[in-house]
């Protein structure tokens, strides 16, 4: 008798990293936020960093949350409404890209 392992169905490791993912993520949102100041980096070439101060820094730490929010599409039961969740969230990392780069004028 041959006995074949099967895969784990559970879903609930994947949940709690999508969630620690996003807890890490929104704590960078909120930093950016509290502070009105956003210091990223660049690891592909030695040179100065990234550096929002004022609106520009508000509009990058509601980006963070807007990407904090998509790994949370996993808590969905039906893949339409993931997927609806992923859309919105999108929807907003742009509009807040766009307006973080708007403000930087």
């Amino acid at each position: 008798m041959d006995i074949q392992p099967t895969a784990s169905r559970d879903p609930r490791p994947a949940r709690i990293v999508a969630t620690l993912m996003s807890l890490a993520l929104g704590a960078l949102g909120a930093m950016t936020l509290m502070t009105q100041h956003f210091a990223g980096h660049n690891s592909r070439r030695p040179g100065p960093a990234v550096v929002l101060d004022g609106t520009p820094a508000m509009w990058m730490g509601g980006l963070y949350f807007a990407l904090a929010a998509l790994p949370l599409a996993i808590w969905w039961r039906t893949p339409r409404a993931a997927s609806t969740w992923a859309a919105a969230c999108m929807l907003a990392l742009v509009g807040c890209l766009l307006m973080a780069i708007r403000a930087q004028r």
